[in-house]
């Protein structure tokens, strides 16, 4: 009998390839420190930028490995869509709400569609 999922394996998998884990942790680092930097604002509101620009941008690599897209398969369907639903209406607010109605903005937003579409896209190879 199988134990209990870790934590991190809602993120990246049961069975991450480190090609996967530097990948995110690197883009996602690279993503959030730039958006930071050019982000105007108080500081608690950078720093909670700086969270949702690295989970958007690793999140994107971790969607796209094969370890996710297991993970995420063996999941019930309501989950796969409850990450769905989360992703497509509360990160949009949380968005604007922190980066404005500027580049910023909009280069997350972007970021954020190429994260759905490729959780989407894997569970749809099913």
């Amino acid at each position: 009998m199988k134990g209990p999922v870790q934590p991190l394996a809602w993120i990246l998998g049961e069975t991450p390839t480190p090609r996967t884990v530097v990948a995110a942790g690197v883009l996602g680092a690279g993503v959030a420190v730039a958006v930071v930097l050019a982000s105007p604002g108080v500081w608690w509101m950078r720093l909670i930028l700086l969270f949702l620009a690295f989970d958007l941008a690793a999140g994107l690599v971790s969607n796209l490995s094969a370890s996710t897209r297991a993970f995420w398969r063996a999941r019930p369907r309501g989950w796969r869509w409850a990450f769905i639903v989360l992703h497509a209406s509360v990160y949009p607010l949380a968005i604007w709400s922190l980066a404005g109605t500027g580049a910023i903005m909009w280069i997350l937003l972007a970021v954020l569609l190429a994260k759905i579409a490729a959780f989407s896209a894997n569970l749809r190879t099913t």
